[in-house]
């Protein structure tokens, strides 16, 4: 009570009268400016939608609570228990392969339709860009090609090629004891005759042979302690970014403190393996090893220990992720 008694004796007085009108103008001012992006945005996108003859979005998600905060949730929800796609499919069966989804009152569009797809991809592929997926996943990645556009994009592709073109692929050793793994997990489950979920054993699998191509040695190398660490804060740090860019430019709204670790724990340890890669001078007669040629190539080019971290943050999200959900949503 002695607060808010104070409170009104503030805003009673000039002083907290003139604050009040300063706050109402911030607010007025951004409303306003809000409006006129949005009247900018609609005309531009009116005017090349005619421009290339694009058809209107005729399907809208539903959504009950305000902004479309229940969409939001129940998208957290699926995504927690690795339900993503038994979430959405029936949503893009019901609604059409085209669709509209808003949040807090701004649009974004999901296709499944070829041809838009390959032009997102493809034909028009300079047309599109990151816009604020770029901001919600820098800080678990970094910079590298799944936060950059336009040359920069350019750049790290033809950069992650190069070393790429160079790994020798015949020697397929690398893969035969995680393969060996996986199928010694699924005997074991038939045995018993149980249900096994594949999923989680594909994200070992790929996040193991990525480590090894990468860093020279699988993630199951590290110790005990290093191997929980990096794992779990691999799989916690890609679980919110995912939500993250969900939010479009209020990705900032969610930033907790276990993410924050988690970044920094995958960052640490990429980084870590670039010092050794560096440190390794060769052997008596000047023969570098091996394991470490694709960091050194990366960092040949680069001459930036920290840029040649993130690119393997991001190598590792794309050989991790991509392939492990390929795997999962093909079987």
């Amino acid at each position: 009570m002695h607060v808010t008694r104070v409170f009104d004796a503030f805003a009673a007085s000039p002083s907290g009268f003139d604050l009040r009108l300063a706050l109402l103008a911030v607010v007025l001012s951004y409303a306003i400016f809000r409006y006129l992006q949005h009247c900018l945005e609609y005309r531009s996108e009116t005017a090349y939608g005619i421009q290339n003859s694009c058809q209107p979005i005729t399907a809208t998600i539903p959504y009950r609570w305000p902004g479309g905060l229940d969409l939001l949730k129940r998208q957290y929800d699926a995504n927690a228990a690795q339900e993503l796609l038994a979430y959405q499919t029936p949503i893009l069966e019901k609604f059409g392969p085209n669709l509209e989804i808003k949040l807090f009152g701004n649009s974004g569009y999901i296709t499944l339709d070829p041809l838009n797809v390959e032009a997102v991809l493809s034909t028009r592929f300079k047309d599109y860009g990151l816009g604020s997926r770029s901001d919600g996943l820098f800080r678990f990645l970094g910079e590298g090609i799944f936060t950059q556009d336009g040359n920069k994009w350019r750049h790290s592709r033809e950069l992650l090629r190069r070393p790429f073109m160079r790994i020798p692929y015949q020697n397929l050793e690398g893969f035969k004891e995680h393969l060996d793994d996986i199928i010694s997990t699924l005997s074991t489950f038939a045995k018993k005759g149980a249900t096994v979920d594949l999923q989680p054993l594909f994200f070992r699998f790929t996040l193991a042979t990525t480590t090894a191509l990468i860093f020279g040695q699988p993630v199951k190398s590290f110790d005990g302690e290093e191997q929980n660490s990096f794992s779990n804060g691999f799989d916690y740090a890609s679980m919110i970014s995912g939500l993250r860019i969900r939010l479009a430019d209020l990705y900032f709204l969610y930033t907790p403190s276990r993410f924050k670790q988690a970044c920094s724990d995958v960052r640490k340890y990429a980084f870590d393996f670039v010092q050794q890669a560096l440190a390794d001078t060769g052997n008596d007669n000047g023969v570098r090893d091996s394991k470490y040629a694709f960091i050194r190539d990366l960092y040949d080019e680069l001459k930036d220990p920290e840029l040649v971290r993130d690119q393997l943050v991001h190598v590792l999200i794309a050989g991790r992720d991509t392939t492990a959900c390929l795997l999962s949503w093909t079987l």
